[in-house]
C-alpha cells in the first residue's frame, strides 16, 4: 500500500489487488500525521511555485522563458493552433478546453525537442548511445531510463521549470545509461554533466509540485 499527495492536493491511496479497502481505510487513518505534514508541505512549495494560469494575458514559461498568453476562440474553428508571435504565445481554438488541450500538446512538442537535443549532447559526451526518446504526461516522475532498451522518457512539465532543472533531469537520465543505479560512481557522472545537479535536484523537489497548468 501507498500514498501518493497529488499536484492539486489530492491524496490518493494506491492498493494492491489483494488488499481490501477496509484496509486501506486503516492504513490512512494510521498515516493522518504525516498525510497532513504532507499536504501543508504542498501549499508552502505551491505558495512560492505558483501553478501556471490558463488565462488570456497569463504569463506562461517554457524553459525559464515567460510568454503573454493570447487565447482566442471561434466557434468555426476546426483546427486549434499556436504560435510564437513576438513576447505573445497565441492560441487560437474553437473553445477553452481545445485552446487548453492544443497548449498542452504544444509543450509537449517543445519538451521533445529541448529532451532530444540535450540528451544527445550528453549521450555524446558520454559516448553512449540512444535509441529512443519520448515525452508523455509523467504522474510521479520526472523521467525514466530503460537500460535495456536505451530508451529515455520525461515529463512534459520539465518545459515549466527553468532550464537549468531540466538539466539536472536530463543529466540525471543519460548517466543511467552508463551506471543503472544510484551509486556514488552514478552521481559522479551526474556531476561531470550538471556540475550544480544538488541545487537544482533540491529545487525540483521544493518546487516541482508547482509545475502544472490549472484551468480557471
Amino acid at each position: 500500500m501507498s500514498i501518493r499527495i497529488r499536484e492539486v492536493g489530492v491524496v490518493e491511496l494506491v492498493l494492491p489487488r489483494f488488499v481490501s479497502e477496509r484496509a486501506g481505510a486503516a492504513f490512512i487513518t494510521s498515516r493522518q500525521e504525516w498525510i497532513e505534514h504532507a499536504l501543508l508541505n504542498q501549499n508552502k512549495r505551491n505558495a512560492i511555485q505558483k501553478p501556471v494560469v490558463f488565462a488570456d494575458g497569463a504569463l506562461v514559461p517554457c524553459f525559464g522563458d515567460f510568454l503573454q498568453l493570447s487565447l482566442v476562440y471561434l466557434a468555426d474553428t476546426k483546427r486549434a493552433t499556436v504560435r510564437v508571435q513576438g513576447s505573445l504565445l497565441a492560441v487560437r481554438a474553437k473553445d477553452k478546453s481545445s485552446a487548453l488541450h492544443a497548449l498542452e500538446t504544444w509543450y509537449k512538442k517543445e519538451a521533445l525537442a529541448y529532451c532530444v537535443g540535450q540528451s544527445n549532447e550528453y549521450a555524446e559526451l558520454l559516448g553512449v548511445p540512444i535509441a529512443a526518446i519520448r515525452v508523455i504526461h509523467m504522474k510521479t516522475q520526472w523521467g525514466s531510463c530503460n537500460t535495456k532498451a536505451k530508451a529515455l522518457t520525461f515529463n512534459w512539465k520539465l518545459a515549466l521549470a527553468p532550464e537549468e532543472v531540466a538539466w539536472y533531469v536530463v543529466a540525471h537520465e543519460v548517466a543511467h545509461l552508463v551506471q543503472a543505479n544510484h551509486s556514488k560512481a552514478f552521481w559522479n557522472i551526474v556531476r561531470t554533466l550538471d556540475p550544480h545537479y544538488m541545487a537544482h535536484r533540491k529545487w525540483l523537489k521544493i518546487y516541482g509540485g508547482g509545475l502544472y497548468i490549472v484551468n480557471t
